[in-house]
């Protein structure tokens, strides 16, 4: 073991020396990467190539070179082997927020606010998006985009159906009757349209019913609550009692939520990235209501947004906070907004003008976002949390899910929700005793000895050949 982890070693000092020497032999640079999807990555590219000549043409004597570099599949462990490789790029999207500012891998922003007189800009977002990149009283991060979860449905398969079109009045029971009027089902019982799917995983569904899964000191779970049971109960029904949702099996063949693609399913709770999927299906006659209250009267949705992060080791972390900045401005934002991806990260009529007057939806639709806005919890801070990694509560709640969905023992809601209590209770407890564990976030988790040598070798020396192919073609 002991020799395979100085190999390890060996590895990711010669790479992160190779690397160094070839950063140091070369201009300028800053590099930034994110999850990779064509049209997002042209527009990434031409914004930074946008931020690089804006620069240059203010500071002709330090000009720069921004390189945009995706990462398709895998991101988590490809940002992890550069983390231990040293090669990690200059700004990229966070994954597991406070891990990373924990462990120093994130520059703190807080002094380049203050620096460049941004602390306006920074309080026309939305504060709870702040929060989420906010760590001891420091900002280690910019949000980048804004969902929040809605009702999609079908408006061809409702007026079918003869089913008045959902509005802000609905509750979950009239979505439940509405699906139930809106399930198509053959004599032997198969699936040709399903009533509701429910895009929203079961902790996040549960915290939507008034659940939290941790206490206010964020450091004892609470997940096995009455909101919390209550919500589980009812999402396990749709497809066990009511068989209006797929089933386990059925996902498996029907593949989930693409049934509301194909227009075999009627209604979708989801978050609005699911418009730039649907805007380019000519054949799905679509719209959004405004989230259903919950069983306990809440109309409560998570606002998911992805993080910008810096290396704190970049060489240049005034111009890369900069990059970041730009990238986080409204014209930049308008895109992903226009895209379908995000509605509006700033508080304001004015700053949600464009959204609320979208011609491509009807008058007031897209108030249904907005909406959602009124009541919110966050992956940060309600579901992740300081002592433990993403990756670490990510696998005991989906672990013990599989176990409740499929019946495995005859688990009922309350001893489903205990064991992920017990559980991240016990984690909870041995980190704080310093006691080893396996972290599944962490890099470590993933390659070890000599073949993690090896694939942080390869990934850093492919790293090396994109970034002089990118170079020599800007040069071009």
């Amino acid at each position: 073991m002991r020799i395979a982890l100085l190999i390890l070693a060996l590895g990711v000092i010669l790479v992160g020396v190779l690397v160094r020497s070839e950063e140091a032999t070369g201009a300028r640079r800053l590099t930034y990467t994110m999850y990779k999807f064509e049209m997002y990555d042209r527009f990434r590219r031409a914004a930074g190539k946008r931020f690089q000549d804006t620069y240059n043409q203010r500071h002709p004597d330090k000009p720069i070179q921004v390189t945009y570099e995706p990462i398709g599949g895998n991101y988590v462990q490809k940002i992890s082997a550069e983390i231990v490789a040293g090669t990690l790029q200059d700004l990229f999207f966070v994954r597991d927020f406070y891990q990373y500012a924990d462990k120093g891998i994130l520059l703190d922003l807080t002094p380049y606010v203050d620096k460049f007189g941004h602390r306006k800009q920074i309080e026309q977002i939305y504060q709870q998006l702040i929060a989420g990149c906010t760590y001891r009283g420091r900002l280690y991060g910019l949000p980048n985009n804004l969902n929040t979860v809605v009702l999609y449905y079908n408006r061809a398969l409702f007026r079918r159906a003869g089913v008045a079109y959902p509005d802000e009045t609905w509750d979950w029971n009239r979505m439940l009757d509405a699906a139930q009027k809106l399930t198509r089902r053959d004599a032997h019982g198969r699936a040709l349209q399903f009533g509701l799917i429910v895009n929203v995983p079961w902790h996040k569904f549960a915290l939507m019913n008034g659940a939290h899964m941790w206490d206010p000191t964020r450091s004892c779970c609470v997940i096995n609550s009455p909101e919390a049971q209550q919500a589980v109960r009812f999402l396990k029904a749709l497809y066990t009692t009511h068989r209006v949702s797929p089933n386990p099996q059925e996902e498996r063949s029907l593949s989930g939520a693409d049934s509301f693609k194909t227009s075999r399913a009627a209604m979708m709770l989801g978050g609005r990235w699911w418009t730039a999927v649907l805007k380019g299906l000519s054949d799905v006659d679509w719209a959004v209501a405004p989230l259903p209250r919950s069983l306990t009267g809440l109309r409560r949705s998570e606002a998911g947004f992805n993080v910008m992060g810096i290396n704190a080791r970049t060489r240049h972390p005034e111009v890369a906070y900069l990059l970041a900045m730009h990238l986080c401005s409204p014209e930049n934002v308008r895109f992903l907004v226009e895209a379908g991806d995000s509605i509006p990260i700033r508080h304001g009529v004015e700053a949600n003008a464009y959204f609320l007057s979208d011609p491509a939806r009807a008058p007031g639709e897209n108030r249904a976002y907005l909406l959602s806005m009124e009541d919110t919890f966050y992956e940060i801070g309600d579901i992740q949390i300081p002592l433990l990694a993403g990756g670490q509560i990510d696998n005991i709640c989906w672990r013990w899910y599989d176990r409740y969905r499929l019946g495995v023992g005859d688990m009922s809601a309350e001893q489903f929700l205990g064991a992920v209590e017990n559980e991240l209770n016990a984690l909870v407890e041995a980190k704080k005793r310093g006691v080893p564990r396996a972290d599944v976030g962490s890099f470590a988790g993933i390659v070890s000895g000599a073949a993690g040598a090896v694939v942080i070798a390869c990934y850093a020396r492919r790293r090396l050949r994109n970034r002089a192919t990118l170079a020599e073609a800007q040069a071009a």
